[in-house]
């Protein structure tokens, strides 16, 4: 079937390879083996590596979920005890096969890595179709496994989705937000513009037992041009959530989440008054009693070092140890290789999901020009990128002139960010 006559799943997987790490035995005695692989090229990318060194770096910027290792008869227990250190698939969904001749299977190394390590074996010299049918299983299990994480935790919210990451730069932060999540304590997020900082902090709140309360975002940087502390401690001109409930933001926040953007632009005395209500619980209002007892949790983000700032003296270093305390930082999409087409797809469907013909997917060009573009912007960019396209065609596949990416060398992003724009919840 002709690849624009078939629906998006049959389109991607002949377009987009399913990815395996090809770990290579390091003296290269059996890589005459690999001319049999080659015939897996048109639905598998090959990501070779020579050493579990290299493979643990691409293990965290690209999310392959099958890995082929050569396990040689003359296996070494120095050897052995390095392909042990690999992460287990609890927290690296990646599914190894050992690729082993008959008679490795005499080395009692080898049988412990394959049963403790992986999840099957293929005997050498290679079959093609077998090996095919293996990594296929164990692609789909690695997939599986990845869904029953998700439900194991009670499911994934809605804001999760934009925090799709299978690569191992982006597991250490998701680990994060479901550990802190239910801990009653103040959170810094940081991570350059456009990383998402907004939704992980909505993520938390939605796994926090705060979750039913209201979920208040503040732009700090509001205070640039007004400095007045009733717009954090009392009700303000452009503070929506506030304005509509005429009380301060954090009050608006009683009982649920408050989430401070650009955390560096709080003037002093507000800093001040914020370490207060973390210290105490309590703020102080004009014209009111001098304390108001307040039941909110406080997350910061910040894509500056707050800690520089400190020993500028622009920021209260009690306030940023307070804040610090639990800290999670979102990475950038150019170190997170392996995420950007799952992201791509998703905004894709967000997108197009209320157009009547809505787009199928990505041209094998526009595919390699998502991979290519550095992403200045990050993911904000690269859902402005794919929501801008969505509407120029009505061709079921998007190209790569409709992404509107510049010329390799050119960093400018594009402005707007569409994958976190979502006003805060009303209080009845």
């Amino acid at each position: 079937m002709d690849a624009h006559e078939s629906g998006p799943t049959n389109f991607f997987s002949v377009y987009l390879p399913r990815k395996s790490f090809l770990l290579l035995e390091p003296s290269g005695s059996l890589i005459p083996a690999l001319s049999a692989v080659d015939a897996l090229k048109e639905e598998w990318s090959f990501l070779p590596v020579r050493s579990i060194d290299a493979l643990k770096k691409k293990l965290r910027s690209d999310n392959a979920l099958v890995g082929l290792v050569f396990l040689p008869e003359a296996l070494t227990e120095s050897i052995f005890r390095d392909l042990l250190s690999l992460p287990s698939s609890s927290a690296n969904p990646c599914r190894w096969i050992a690729l082993v001749s008959p008679a490795a299977l005499g080395n009692p190394y080898v049988l412990r890595l394959i049963d403790e390590l992986c999840y099957d074996f293929h005997l050498l010299p290679v079959d093609a179709k077998r090996l095919k049918t293996v990594m296929g299983r164990a692609h789909g299990m690695a997939r599986i496994g990845i869904l029953n994480e998700g439900e194991s935790r009670g499911g994934e919210t809605r804001t999760d989705l934009s925090l799709i990451g299978s690569s191992l730069a982006m597991q250490e932060p998701l680990r994060k937000i479901r550990k802190v999540a239910p801990i009653e304590a103040p959170v810094l997020i940081t991570g350059e513009a456009g990383t998402g900082k907004k939704l992980a902090g909505r993520a938390i709140h939605e796994r926090s037992e705060r979750r039913t309360g209201p979920f208040v975002v503040l732009d700090c940087r509001l205070f640039l041009k007004n400095q007045n502390r009733s717009e954090l401690f009392d009700h303000g001109k452009g503070v929506a959530e506030a304005a509509r409930r005429k009380t301060a933001p954090v009050e608006a926040a009683q009982g649920g989440t408050i989430l401070l953007d650009a955390i560096e632009n709080l003037p002093p005395d507000l800093q001040a008054g914020l370490l207060r209500m973390v210290e105490t619980g309590k703020i102080g209002r004009p014209g009111s009693p001098p304390e108001i007892p307040v039941d909110v949790r406080l997350i910061a983000a910040t894509s500056v070092d707050l800690e520089n700032l400190c020993r500028e003296g622009r920021f209260l270093e009690d306030l940023f140890r307070r804040l610090s305390l639990l800290e999670i930082n979102i990475p950038p999409l150019r170190e997170r290789e392996g995420d950007i087409i799952d992201l791509a797809l998703h905004f894709l469907r967000k997108f197009s999901a209320d157009r009547p013909r809505p787009r199928q997917g990505f041209t094998p060009e526009a595919l390699r020009e998502l991979l290519r573009h550095r992403w200045p912007g990050n993911v904000c960019e690269l859902a402005s990128r794919i929501r801008r396209a969505v509407p120029m065609s009505d061709a079921p596949f998007i190209h790569p002139e409709e992404l509107g990416l510049d010329p390799p060398g050119n960093g400018r992003s594009l402005a707007g960010c569409p994958c976190d724009a979502r006003p805060a919840p009303r209080n009845p």
